[in-house]
């Protein structure tokens, strides 16, 4: 088996791992196309396979979910689009608002409307989270959602668990506000709903996950690129939640477009 280096890249999440460098085999290796930078195409392949299990596992057509405006959430709204759902979409500022519109969400809340927890002690405020069961609905026509996509954690799973419909499933992918998750079971089992866990994708999922963005079917939706000796300023913001999609560092380029093999 030929093993070949992986390109020099650095990308960002809230977790703050860095991969420097590595050795794969030759068939782990996917090609880009001709009209995608390196660095758009190694931050879009790497993303939207997290949200394939969501369409492989609910069969998504005709359905209602709840995904963010994440760098995550952005890539869930556009595979809603693209298998016909309807993507009602949360977010937390007008500038997400607009960008989730534009890659094709039915409706838009902003959290920002809601107390779901209080600030001091970090009780849910169940008033809060059925007020925001009811925007729900009244985007849906009546209806709660089939599906919530969740990667938040502490902070969001409770109202995840509860918003979701009779039969319902919430899939998690990561837990940004904390692992340790804590919400009322009775409303997941009297109410016959799943949660499943998703992590990344098998090989044909990685490359169905490429083709759609060489296809241009998926935008990665890069907000911006930043020289290495920049690095500090895209945790900062993302830690002030300042920034609308997703940022890259360039390691070892000097500007956009380029890259080096070891």
């Amino acid at each position: 088996m030929r093993l070949l280096p992986l390109l020099y890249v650095q990308v960002y999440e809230q977790c703050h791992v860095s991969i420097r460098f590595q050795y794969r085999p030759q068939n782990h290796r996917l090609r880009t196309g001709r009209k995608c930078k390196r660095h758009r195409a190694e931050l879009g392949e790497c993303r939207a396979v997290r949200g394939g299990p969501l369409a492989r596992n609910l069969h998504l057509r005709a359905l209602d979910g709840s995904p963010g405006p994440g760098g995550v959430g952005i890539f869930a709204v556009q595979l809603c689009k693209l298998y016909g759902a309807n993507a009602i979409a949360v977010v937390s500022s007008d500038d997400k608002t607009e960008l989730v519109r534009e890659l094709g969400a039915t409706a838009v809340i902003d959290r920002r409307e809601f107390l779901l927890n209080d600030p001091d002690t970090g009780e849910r405020i169940l008033d809060e989270v059925k007020r925001f069961g009811k925007a729900i609905r009244e985007a849906t026509g009546g209806k709660d959602v089939d599906v919530v996509f969740e990667h938040v954690g502490q902070a969001t799973f409770f109202t995840s668990v509860f918003v979701c419909k009779t039969f319902g499933t919430v899939v998690i992918c990561g837990a940004t506000s904390g692992f340790t998750l804590d919400f009322d079971v009775r409303y997941l089992w009297m109410r016959q709903k799943r949660i499943i866990g998703s992590h990344f994708a098998n090989a044909y999922e990685c490359h169905r996950a490429n083709q759609l963005i060489i296809e241009g079917k998926i935008d990665p939706v890069l907000s911006r690129t930043f020289p290495f000796s920049e690095c500090p300023v895209p945790h900062q913001m993302m830690k002030e939640n300042q920034h609308v999609g997703k940022m890259v560092v360039l390691v070892g380029a000097e500007r956009e477009g380029e890259g080096r093999t070891a």
